[in-house]
């Protein structure tokens, strides 16, 4: 179900988000590099009444790297409050999960659920499997039971993170919220929160 449900909301950011038109498939011609070819510039006049989004179709885009490297087309940046938005609403149709709130920042990913599981390190690694499913690969997450948490999280949204201390309080918070279950580990190389050892060597050497 977290499967279907992410893939469809993904879905509608990826062509909500990259303002796709209406249309059809083109037929994609080897040679070219003007532009890019997505599945949704079709023949002219063929769809005129199809809707700018249409959550039954697939998302196909194609570059070459010329195109990418001469900035003909930008890079998108993520949304982190559309991700937040998309981790929170997944995590509270999880069993058991009456409420969350998420904060994303550049590679980090806190969700702050309330529960009635009495088994806690199933509900810890319900939500943050969730998070993972929808994050970049890179994030790491951090997941919290602990009601006192909602206030730690909402506060950074009040501040940049180019803000004077933000990295500091960050930690601090991200510190305060792995004393509670945070599931178990994401893979072989990864611990529960999804740091490698080299995650951690670069963040001790990080000024």
């Amino acid at each position: 179900m977290i499967k279907r449900l992410t893939a469809s909301i993904l879905l509608c950011m990826l062509l909500g988000g990259c303002g796709f038109q209406s249309g059809m498939n083109r037929q994609i011609d080897e040679n070219s590099s003007s532009k890019a070819i997505r599945l949704s510039d079709g023949h002219e006049g063929n769809n005129s009444n199809m809707p700018e989004t249409d959550t039954n179709r697939a998302g196909y885009v194609r570059y070459q790297k010329k195109q990418i490297t001469d900035q003909k087309e930008k890079t998108p940046a993520l949304n982190r409050e559309h991700l937040a938005h998309v981790i929170t609403s997944l995590s509270v149709q999880l069993p058991n999960i009456q409420e969350a709130a998420t904060l994303v920042t550049d590679e980090d990913a806190l969700i702050v659920y309330r529960t009635g599981n009495k088994n806690r390190d199933e509900s810890a690694d319900q939500v943050k499997k969730t998070a993972v499913s929808v994050l970049p690969r890179y994030y790491h997450v951090y997941v919290s039971d602990h009601p006192e948490h909602f206030q730690s999280i909402a506060n950074f949204s009040r501040l940049q993170t180019n803000s004077r201390d933000f990295d500091q309080i960050l930690a601090k918070t991200i510190q305060q919220m792995k004393h509670a279950p945070q599931g178990g580990d994401i893979s072989r190389q990864e611990d529960a929160n999804g740091m490698t050892n080299s995650d951690r060597t670069m963040r001790r050497n990080t000024p």
